[in-house]
């Protein structure tokens, strides 16, 4: 996906603050005077796009750049314990 590790390594730290404003944006969400129904939906759509990062670039970053794995990230295929 990403060769070049100084690359990855910045859109790494990226894609985990959009991950880290993503996950607040939930939170204010779900503590809002919004209906159950726009909750649901809207934390229904974060946790797509957290997939989404997770699963579909951040796990490929961590594949081919494994020093940039945080601790206790679960990268399936790893061997980790």
């Amino acid at each position: 996906m990403i060769t070049d590790p100084d690359t990855a390594k910045k859109i790494n730290a990226l894609l985990l603050e959009v991950s880290r404003l993503l996950d607040a944006s939930a939170g204010i969400m779900a503590e809002s005077a919004c209906s159950a129904s726009e909750k649901s939906n809207y934390i229904s759509v974060v946790g797509q796009l957290l997939s989404i990062i997770g699963l579909d670039a951040l796990n490929e970053i961590y594949k081919m750049h494994p020093h940039l794995l945080p601790d206790g990230y679960y990268l399936p295929g790893a061997g980790q314990e």
